[in-house]
């Protein structure tokens, strides 16, 4: 979950994108794009807060012990910590050992996995005024949010862990600003100062100070990492997934746009070019359809009818084919007496196989029919002989390969046809002379 003060975009302003710029953009195009960015996580430990002491002041006088490699972390290694409140009488928190100076204007993000445990909630920021705001885990809220925070943000990453952040801009026009970052833990009651017990706190994992707005998670291991990653949130040293972003041109600069709820934008760079929405927190998929060309197409599977698809097409309801013009003309499935059912008021209806394939017809999955392709039929058999070839009766009743069924007589005998009667059997030779077939 996003606090909807912001949703989480990227950083900076693009002088120019490095990768698919369009071609001549026009003022006020805006587009979801994978430039190529790139972000710093400026805390050198990322996920050994023991190991950082040098860089964290979070000792006896602030109140914080740590237990590591007591929990699994978000990608489920024994690599988490716990931050315990000790039995000091102060405000237990993890902050920078030195301040961060930044100009007026500029930003900077702390961010972090959290999980709760006998303590559930922490405020996340600077150590000013008006930098910080407070997350409860429990409840995946955000409250006392400072007048210096542009943006806060909870996102669920499953089995109890969040990863929260809050970012603050130095406000005053001129200036500069000597601020700490880091986190501060709160009791059940959201007192700020509290006597611990030595046991109660946290589990954290992956703390990451930036400037700028909140990005995909940097891992670090004794020094600072810059790394490259899209809009998209494809990273080098990481894997978490952060939302879509979208930029406006304004001439000369792509810049970051806050979307509305609402607010749809095509992307025209992706290979497949498809719409989104911005549902006040995300951008969603506007259609799971995708172009190439003139050319629409589904990744998975498409249910008409049917909320569950399990084929590339599943139909729940009788089909109807038009021709090209439109009209009356037609093929129809149906299901008349749950016998499915294909009729056409065309003129005729081909079943063809286009190359050296044959095509088969069978009933209670045995083949009935196989018409070869080199236009042999065979009935009851697979590989025909002749051009009609039928399989061989046996001993048992209604098994004959060919039987005919008693009549009279065609009033113009038609050449080559062959008559039963019940009693006699008859055949037209060329002249149109009807001759009887005599049986020894």
């Amino acid at each position: 979950m996003v606090s909807e003060e912001v949703a989480p975009v990227i950083v900076k302003d693009i002088a120019n994108f490095n990768v698919n710029e369009p071609i001549n953009p026009s003022v006020g195009d805006m587009y979801i794009s994978s430039p190529i960015l790139s972000a710093r996580n400026e805390y050198k430990h990322s996920e050994n807060n023991i190991s950082g002491a040098a860089y964290w002041n979070y000792n006896t006088g602030p109140g914080v012990t740590i237990d590591v490699n007591v929990e699994n972390s978000p990608n489920a290694t024994l690599t988490a910590e716990k931050w315990i409140a000790n039995d000091t009488s102060t405000p237990h928190y993890m902050k920078t050992t030195n301040t961060r100076k930044f100009a007026a204007g500029e930003r900077v993000t702390v961010s972090g996995y959290f999980k709760a445990d006998e303590f559930s909630k922490i405020i996340c920021g600077g150590f000013g005024a008006t930098e910080y705001a407070v997350f409860d885990l429990a409840t995946q809220t955000v409250s006392n949010i400072g007048a210096s925070v542009e943006r806060t943000g909870i996102q669920d990453f499953g089995s109890g862990w969040y990863r929260i952040w809050t970012t603050y801009k130095f406000q005053n026009a001129i200036g500069n600003l000597d601020l700490y970052a880091g986190f501060t833990l709160l009791n059940d009651a959201g007192t700020l100062s509290f006597v611990g017990d030595n046991i109660s706190g946290i589990f954290v994992w992956g703390t990451q100070i930036q400037e700028g707005y909140i990005t995909t998670y940097i891992p670090t291991n004794g020094a600072t990492v810059l790394a490259s990653y899209n809009l998209f949130g494809t990273i080098t040293t990481g894997t978490q997934f952060i939302d879509q972003y979208l930029y406006t041109w304004d001439g000369t600069n792509w810049i970051e746009k806050i979307p509305k709820k609402g607010e749809l934008v095509f992307n025209d760079f992706s290979s497949s070019k498809v719409d989104y929405i911005f549902n006040g927190t995300n951008w969603e998929l506007l259609s799971q359809w995708k172009n190439n060309g003139e050319n629409i197409y589904f990744t998975s599977n498409v249910g008409i009818g049917m909320t569950n698809p399990t084929y590339g097409l599943d139909v729940a309801t009788p089909a109807r084919f038009r021709n090209s013009s439109g009209g009356s003309s037609q093929i129809e499935t149906s299901f008349p007496n749950n016998i499915p059912t294909i009729q056409t008021n065309l003129n005729g209806l081909v079943i063809s196989s286009m190359t050296t394939g044959d095509i088969t017809l069978k009933t209670q999955n045995v083949t009935r029919l196989v018409a070869k392709h080199d236009g042999n039929v065979g009935i009851g058999t697979s590989s025909p002989t002749a051009v009609l070839m039928l399989k061989a009766g046996t001993a048992t009743a209604n098994s004959a390969p060919l039987k005919f069924t008693s009549g009279v007589l065609n009033t113009t005998a038609e050449v080559g046809a062959i008559e039963f009667t019940g009693d006699k059997m008859y055949i037209t030779i060329t002249g149109g002379i009807r001759k009887e077939i005599a049986f020894v």
